[in-house]
């Protein structure tokens, strides 16, 4: 009877790891130039180089990207209201590379929607950085995504009943700009001592790896595998009785 306990225990154990493994193993959602699975780049690679030893987008992804920003990529313009100042502009490719090439944020896959995010925790250091950086700078639409008026080719146009404000209008703040500018795809998320709770979009921090999907993403509840685990040991316990 004690080995059996011990038996179910491991189960238990053996459990528990393969979740987390399977949490933090690194992949690459189904997005339009997301590759099959992320692999380490060549020197061709042009930016995004945080990612480029275990990255979900191609060099030629990044040459593009920094030849004709995502004009040739989606039809989609950065510019409708002028064109961006540099510092504004490099935290756009910044987003572009981390929704791309990063392997951690396909725990975060909406399921319903090919390639599309929600609930990505972004550390707030960044999107208050990326509002800092574009703040007065103009923009037409609140949701880059869904507001744009898109031809059938999906090139994006302002409405005509909007004007093109400043982002300290549109936005007043970091958390705003991240989790309103990309409809829910990401989460404003203040980060704890060692940045493990949410992700840097420029991948400056080495805790990405320890960062864990939500577990509405996965379908899952807390207390269910609570009580899972709580059922399991109670029976291993009863057996040793």
């Amino acid at each position: 009877m004690a080995k059996f306990a011990l038996v179910v225990f491991l189960f238990i154990i053996l459990q528990v790891i393969s979740v987390h493994a399977l949490y933090t193993e690194d992949k690459c959602i189904k997005g339009e130039w997301h590759k099959a699975s992320p692999s380490a780049e060549t020197a061709a690679f042009k930016t995004c180089h945080a990612f480029k030893d275990s990255s979900c987008c191609t060099a030629k992804f990044t040459v593009e990207l920094m030849a004709n920003e995502t004009r040739n990529l989606y039809n989609h313009s950065w510019h409708r209201c002028g064109q961006l100042s540099k510092k504004c502009q490099e935290f756009w490719v910044k987003q572009e590379c981390f929704y791309q090439c990063s392997p951690k944020v396909y725990q975060w896959a909406l399921p319903s929607v090919r390639g599309a995010l929600q609930g990505v925790p972004v550390c707030s250091d960044i999107c208050d950085q990326w509002f800092d950086a574009c703040k007065t700078d103009q923009i037409c639409v609140e949701n880059v995504l869904e507001d744009y008026n898109f031809t059938l080719h999906n090139e994006n146009f302002c409405p005509a009943n909007k004007s093109c404000i400043t982002y300290q209008s549109m936005y007043g703040n970091g958390k705003n700009l991240c989790e309103k500018m990309w409809g829910g795809s990401y989460n404003y998320t203040k980060p704890n001592a060692n940045y493990s709770n949410c992700l840097m979009m420029d991948g400056s921090k080495p805790s990405l790896t320890t960062a864990k999907p939500s577990i509405k993403s996965h379908g899952v509840t807390n207390t269910f595998c609570i009580a899972m685990l709580v059922t399991l040991f109670a029976l291993a316990v009863s057996v040793m009785l």
